[in-house]
């Protein structure tokens, strides 16, 4: 799988990487990296993801996003989504796919664990999507939104 990752970066000291995130002031980010470690670690060699989004929230920054890129024909068809400590997070998200652009969202609530996210449809041949996570009460201090779909590398004219 190949796609070009984009990252949107809305937050001063917030990197929205796929396993990497940058706590903002008074979190602890210790905690925060072992989670998001164990995270990225939770999905190793899983073949019906397309990508992810990590990403920290606080009081004063609450809400972050991040994007990706794809090169090679894509489909997703949903999400699973976790957020670390208390209350809950709004996941919002856009899939724009040869022409078309599919969004939604749903609340997710911050129990470390992922929550699945069935889009109840699948996009195909997706460019791009985008994922905004936002404080939705409580004390989230960290999140995770992992994409679900297929992807493959195009068909050379020898192959087809």
């Amino acid at each position: 799988m190949r796609h070009t990752l984009a990252v949107a970066v809305l937050l001063i000291g917030m990197v929205a990487l796929p396993s990497c995130t940058a706590a903002p002031p008074n979190v602890d980010e210790e905690r925060v990296e072992e989670w998001t470690d164990g995270m990225a670690a939770s999905e190793a060699g899983r073949t019906d993801l397309v990508g992810g989004v990590s990403g920290a929230l606080s009081e004063s920054a609450d809400q972050a996003s991040g994007s990706l890129g794809y090169s090679d024909p894509t489909s997703v068809d949903g999400f699973e989504a976790a957020c670390l400590d208390h209350g809950a997070i709004e996941v919002s998200w856009r899939i724009a796919a040869d022409g078309t652009t599919s969004t939604g969202s749903a609340d997710v609530a911050c129990t470390g664990q992922s929550e699945r996210i069935t889009l109840g449809f699948t996009v195909e041949d997706v460019q791009t999507v985008g994922v905004v996570a936002t404080t939705a009460g409580g004390d989230p201090i960290a999140f995770r939104v992992s994409i679900t779909g297929s992807s493959r590398p195009p068909l050379d004219a020898d192959d087809g």
